[in-house]
């Protein structure tokens, strides 16, 4: 795999394809390099074997070594549950990731979180499900990541009116891929009793607390860069769209 050139200490988000871009909107105010890196040659990660994830996001991190980031945030939840150990314990930058959203919902009487297959049944999915009830249902709504990132809207509405006859209206639904929150509004037409709960805003304030304890001066015009095993062109163009 060709080393990708990234500027020295930028912030480095990561995804599968644009679900990261859920994360990143928030960040943008940071001072200092921006960095979008989509895998969107082996998208989407949510059918993988979580050994070839693991062994594939752990080269990609140490890709990133030379360029001295100033973190990563790994803006996918399927890639935080099959390789954030692992890729932390390769490199000494520092690692974010995106966990289920399952314990924010713990507490409403019937939640249900929704992610992609392996995720969910990562062995870090059921152990939160474990520890925080076992009244949360897990759902994963079939290829509605795909659908989202080739922004095929009628078939999200198809895949929304199945998951209504899937699920019904639960009191809370938890978004644990980060594709699902740049649909969030359409989710909640389908589901206009429950409360959509995601962990962009809580993923953005650990980045910015880690990386700037003392605070910072918000950036007026962000310095932000694509990067993707595909087209950085057409990654550019669909972010216009959500940024």
């Amino acid at each position: 795999m060709a080393r990708p050139v990234i500027k020295p200490h930028s912030l480095i988000v990561f995804d599968s394809g644009i679900g990261g871009f859920s994360i990143l909107r928030n960040l943008l105010d940071l001072p200092c390099p921006l960095v979008y890196f989509a895998d969107q040659k082996y998208f989407p990660y949510g059918d993988r074997d979580p050994l070839w994830l693991e062994s594939h996001l752990t080269s990609l991190a140490k890709s990133f070594v030379s360029s001295h980031p100033l973190g990563l945030v790994l803006a996918c939840n399927t890639g935080t549950v099959a390789a954030i150990t692992a890729i932390r314990q390769s490199v000494s930058y520092p690692v974010i990731g995106v966990e289920p959203v399952t314990k924010p919902i713990s507490a409403y009487h019937h939640p249900v979180v929704w992610g992609t297959p392996k995720a969910l049944e990562s062995t870090r999915s059921s152990s939160l499900r474990s520890r925080y009830g076992s009244h949360i249902r897990y759902y994963a709504p079939p290829s509605l990541p795909s659908a989202i990132e080739h922004q095929d809207f009628p078939l999200i509405q198809q895949i929304l009116a199945q998951a209504q006859i899937d699920i019904g209206q639960p009191d809370a639904i938890g978004l644990s891929c980060t594709h699902f929150p740049l649909v969030k509004s359409l989710i909640q037409q389908y589901f206009p009793a429950s409360v959509i709960v995601e962990p962009s805003l809580a993923v953005a304030a650990q980045v910015k607390q880690l990386l700037f304890p003392q605070g910072y001066t918000p950036s007026v015009t962000p310095h932000l860069h694509y990067i993707s095993t595909q087209s950085s062109v057409n990654l550019k163009k669909l972010a216009e769209q959500y940024l």
